[in-house]
């Protein structure tokens, strides 16, 4: 989705968290790194945890797309209609029509990993925008969003209050999301961009996998990433605390498209964040690099 990601990184970085707002104001509110993550932007990039009266809240894989859209949700609040414009929030933000101008927004949650155990839950969440763009929305979402409350949608309670709001810049795994490295494995599964259950390929798993690699690769053309791979596919996730890609449920308009945890390894380093597929806008083909000597 991105490259030469890094430097932006390493030059721009605003740290903001969810808390309940008698902890943004409490003196014992230290930015220590048990609060989970900042929320960082950058021209193109901005992340955020989720933190509940001091005490880092924590969202299960099942539940990103209701989280994607209490994200989305914040964008039609009456100080950003007036700040960005109906039409931009439309169009770059909730994807209405699918054609953007290249500045479209991409809310992605991103589960805790980490070297060793975890429990895989998402306590952080990024907003990307491609190379391409001057990164000038993503930037204003940053400052529009920042002490903003996540309000559940309709009935739902499954979520607890929680707000946006600034902390430290030092973060654990961030990085994982945004650092560079041949080899990267999805963190979440990829949706991919068409069908792999054709009649033809009934009962045969090995032409299975080979239409389902063919449209990997072509969810890598459509997110622009035009660097030569090598395709690993699997059901079964590469990362501690991921799931079964079976088990994710993605909103209606996308459940219908073919679950599968990817492994890439480019010909050269990538720099991340990286995100393909039919849900890359939303918290679907999120992926997180590996080391190389690993």
């Amino acid at each position: 989705m991105v490259q030469n990601f890094l430097s932006r990184l390493e030059a721009h970085y605003v740290g903001l968290n969810l808390t309940f707002p008698v902890a943004r104001y409490g003196v014992g509110l230290s930015f220590r790194e048990v609060f989970g993550i900042e929320f960082c932007d950058t021209p193109q990039l901005a992340a955020g945890s989720f933190i509940a009266n001091g005490d880092t809240v924590s969202v299960r894989h099942q539940l990103i797309a209701p989280l994607v859209g209490m994200i989305r949700a914040l964008a039609n609040r009456p100080r950003v209609v007036v700040s960005l414009g109906q039409d931009v929030i439309d169009r770059e933000i909730k994807g209405h029509p699918k054609e953007s101008t290249g500045d479209r927004v991409s809310v992605l949650p991103l589960p805790t990993i980490r070297q060793g155990p975890t429990d895989g839950r998402i306590r952080r969440i990024m907003l990307a925008q491609p190379q391409e763009s001057d990164g000038i929305l993503c930037d204003r979402l940053g400052q529009l969003f920042d002490g903003q409350e996540l309000a559940p949608l309709s009935d739902e309670k499954r979520f607890p209050s929680i707000f946006l709001d600034r902390i430290a810049r030092r973060d654990t795994v961030l990085p994982y999301y945004t650092g560079i490295s041949c080899v990267w494995a999805s963190v979440t599964p990829v949706l991919l961009p068409g069908y792999d259950d054709r009649k033809e390929h009934h009962g045969d798993h090995q032409k299975r996998l080979a239409r389902a690699e063919q449209l990997v690769r072509k969810a890598l053309r459509q997110a622009n990433i035009n660097v030569p791979s090598q395709v690993e596919l699997s059901r079964v996730p590469y990362w501690i605390g991921s799931l079964h890609a079976r088990d994710y449920r993605p909103r209606e308009k996308l459940a219908h498209y073919p679950c599968w945890h990817v492994r890439l390894t480019f010909d050269r380093p990538f720099t991340g964040p990286l995100a393909i597929g039919a849900g890359r806008h939303c918290g679907f083909g999120v992926f997180a690099r590996i080391d190389d000597a690993e």
